[in-house]
């Protein structure tokens, strides 16, 4: 089974309750792990307990990944290269982006700030063949 990391504005479009976004994750082959990352940057999304408890539960079924050394390394090498072609990109999108290539992942973001990563798979979502069966 592929791999796919999706990116926290899908994931809250997913909790906002998008319709779409809830189909196209429902029709998603791609076994999904998160970085932690991710799911930090959703929890600094809510704004009450209730939020949190509903974020809890929304991320149950979720896998988890935790950045080790080589990750951290690979984020380094990544932030220096994209300065270096006058391209800035964040700390927690270069940590992001060197997740998903340590997990072979393809990268489900709408994004721009991941496009200049060699050797990240970034995919748009809703896309064919995928969207097909959301419309249906």
């Amino acid at each position: 089974m592929a791999v796919a990391v999706i990116d926290t504005n899908i994931m809250i479009q997913a909790l906002r309750g998008n319709p779409i976004t809830a189909k196209w994750l429902a029709a998603l082959n791609d076994k999904v792990i998160l970085p932690c990352l991710i799911v930090m940057e959703l929890i600094k999304g809510c704004d009450t307990r209730e939020e949190l408890t509903r974020l809890d539960a929304f991320l149950a079924s979720y896998t988890i990944y935790w950045p080790k050394e080589e990750d951290c390394q690979r984020a380094v090498s990544i932030m220096k290269d994209n300065y270096r072609h006058g391209y800035k990109i964040g700390v927690v999108d270069a940590l992001i982006a060197a997740c998903a290539i340590a997990l072979h992942a393809k990268m489900y973001t709408l994004d721009n700030d991941f496009r200049p990563v060699p050797g990240l798979k970034k995919v748009a979502p809703y896309q064919l063949p995928l969207a097909a069966t959301i419309s249906a």
